[in-house]
């Protein structure tokens, strides 16, 4: 059976809600604290400031400052499940894979709620599987042929016409991946635009 819940003698003759100084005193923690609700309305917690009766009472009162306090306290116990996750606690030393120390350079944090990854592994990641050495040498020779990005990664012929899947090699997003041959497929075809543009002024000047 609950006990019976003594009254704090310091609320008797007060007002119903809460007195503009623990208004104040309730969003500044909240703000600058990261403090909960429950934070500022459990009597067994350090952070108590005011009765959850009252609490209550108060946003009854006042509904615009209850719908700001709702918002805070959404943002401040997403903040604290977060930092207190088990995910977390296992990568404030080293990666999710035990592999590298999330300090330094090696900690990327890449957004406002602080989410935290190795910047090792996100390098990896981007960078995908190595491609195999035949398919890399399949997409040079048909990139000396002529085909083109299109061609090799969608079946659009290089001179333009229907798609024809039996020629695609790769898809965009594994060739993307492999930036070291994506550059020099890129090359290739910049000397080969260079050349075809320096015979044609050969042949404009032959003419002449």
């Amino acid at each position: 059976m609950t006990p019976h819940r003594t009254n704090d003698p310091k609320w008797r003759n007060m007002a119903p809600g809460m007195p503009p100084r623990l208004v104040m005193l309730f969003e500044r923690r909240m703000k600058t604290k990261g403090e909960t609700i429950k934070d500022l309305t459990e009597p067994s917690r350090e952070t108590y400031v005011v009765p959850m009766s009252r609490f209550r009472v108060h946003c009854g009162l006042q509904p615009a400052w209850a719908k700001q306090v709702a918002m805070l306290n959404k943002v401040n116990v997403s903040r604290k499940k977060r930092e207190n996750s088990g995910m977390r606690r296992r990568t404030q030393e080293f990666c999710y894979k035990g592999l590298h120390r999330m300090t330094g350079d090696n900690l990327i944090i890449i957004n406002a709620i602080g989410h935290r990854r190795c910047k090792i592994c996100a390098d990896a990641a981007s960078a995908g599987r190595p491609m195999p050495p035949e398919k890399v040498e399949e997409i040079r020779a048909a990139a000396v042929a002529g085909a083109t990005f299109q061609q090799m990664c969608n079946g659009i012929p290089a001179g333009g016409g229907r798609r024809d899947r039996s020629l695609i090699i790769t898809t965009s997003k594994k060739l993307q991946r492999q930036r070291k041959l994506a550059l020099q497929l890129l090359c290739l075809r910049a000397s080969e635009s260079m050349g075809n543009h320096d015979s044609n002024v050969v042949d404009a000047r032959r003419v002449d």
